[in-house]
Parts: structure tokens; sequence; C-alpha cells
């Protein structure tokens, strides 16, 4: 936390809204979906405001896995077909990293 804190007080977003992604991994891992919810809903204002789709979508990705962990199917769904959406717009980072980083680290995203 205390790194967001810094990438906050000087103004380097790119910094927080990773850190903030990387809390939310922690926390699926830890099956905490409140805590991966918080961090990944704070990413993603950062992540849009300076263009970083690949984050956006991973940090969508995250808000859908916490969803679905906590058995809310619907909500689950919607965010997966915003993440969808906007792979179909133009490709987002190297072939599909979001979803081997997600498998990898939270599991499959459609459980």
């Amino acid at each position: 936390m205390e790194s967001i804190a810094i990438a906050r007080e000087f103004g380097f977003a790119w910094w927080e809204a990773g850190k903030r992604v990387e809390l939310a991994f922690e926390a699926l891992r830890r099956n905490d979906a409140d805590e991966a919810e918080e961090a990944a809903r704070a990413s993603l204002p950062i992540s849009k405001g300076i263009g970083d789709r690949p984050r956006t979508v991973g940090a969508l990705t995250l808000l859908a896995r916490a969803a679905a962990l906590r058995g809310d199917v619907s909500r689950s769904g919607l965010l997966r077909g915003a993440v969808e959406a906007e792979e179909a717009r133009a490709p987002v980072g190297a072939l599909g990293q979001w979803h081997r980083v997600a498998r990898r680290y939270i599991g499959p995203l459609d459980e």
C-alpha cells in the first residue's frame, strides 16, 4: 500500500493502477472477493484515464472473477461480456495475455 500512496503522490498513475491490480490478484488467490473487487474497481478509472487498455481489461476480468467467486453469475457474465466486447474492438495485450494470467493465478473465468 505504501507504493500506491507514493505513486499517487507523484502522479505515477500507471504504477498505482498496476499495484491495485496486483492487490486484486492476491485477494483472489485468498478467495477474498470483497478485497479483490475493491482493488480492481479502484484500478479501473485510473487505467481507463491513462488509456491503458490491457490493464482496464485486466481489472474487468478480475471483477468478473470476484463476482463468480461470490456466486453472482449474472454480474460475472455481464463483466465477461464487457471484456469480450473490448477484445473484439481491437487486440488487447499480447495474444490473450490477460486470459493466460487469469487462468494461471485465479482459475478459469467461467466457473
